[in-house]
């Protein structure tokens, strides 16, 4: 009976620490038609510090990982650390990362990847699995969790709406001025107004101009 009882404790210690560890956060997004951005995984928690993970995303039809524009964040501390990201099955994306360390966390969201996305012209919008992933601690720990999804939705797409809400305003061109000072650390195709791979003044000024426009036209 003693056995059993102490059996049941290492159990439940055992239990108590993954769902300590498990504070993995995804969150929904919205893509335009032919449009890119990047979204993040957070991770709120590491027991200890982390040297691997894996991370399964299973991409809806219409939307691809862009797999040399995936990174690890600047939480990584490491100098030598290494994300290799490749596409499995169907549209299967595997992301495994190797040789880094992580500030342990307890409170808040921390990024822990960085995915960039592309949809297709005719991308409908859909839902995006998170399936198999697990990480391994500086003292050999294996945390697994269970699977996460969450949505991506499609707007139309409108010239200086950066913001994904079908009209330009003065936030829009705000996104873009903080995307241009590093305030704003996720990318967007919508923050490149001139198409040429830049975001910088130009595009600040093509925005408000844009702006400009939208406000004579309701006038």
């Amino acid at each position: 009976m003693q056995k059993k009882f102490i059996t049941l404790l290492l159990a439940l210690l055992g239990f108590s620490m993954v769902i300590e560890a498990k504070s993995i956060n995804t969150y929904g997004f919205t893509i335009g038609a032919g449009q890119t951005r990047e979204f993040y995984i957070y991770m709120n928690t590491t027991l200890d510090n982390l040297v691997s993970f894996q991370i399964d995303l299973i991409m809806p039809e219409g939307l691809k990982v862009n797999v040399d524009q995936c990174t690890l964040p600047a939480r990584v501390k490491d100098k030598e650390q290494m994300l290799f990201v490749g596409k499995l099955d169907g549209n299967k994306y595997r992301f495994v990362s190797t040789s880094y360390s992580l500030t342990a966390l307890s409170k808040e969201d921390a990024p822990l990847l960085k995915v960039s996305v592309t949809a297709d012209d005719d991308f409908q919008g859909g839902k995006v699995d998170l399936v198999d992933m697990f990480a391994v601690s500086s003292v050999g720990r294996k945390v697994e969790w269970i699977s996460d999804a969450f949505d991506v939705a499609t707007t139309k797409v409108v010239r200086g709406d950066t913001n994904y809400d079908s009209e330009v305003t003065v936030s829009d061109v705000m996104t873009v001025v903080n995307y241009m000072l590093g305030k704003e650390t996720l990318f967007s195709s919508t923050y490149d107004l001139d198409s040429n791979n830049v975001v910088d003044i130009v595009d600040v000024m093509t925005c408000s101009n844009l702006l400009l426009e939208s406000i004579k036209v309701d006038d």
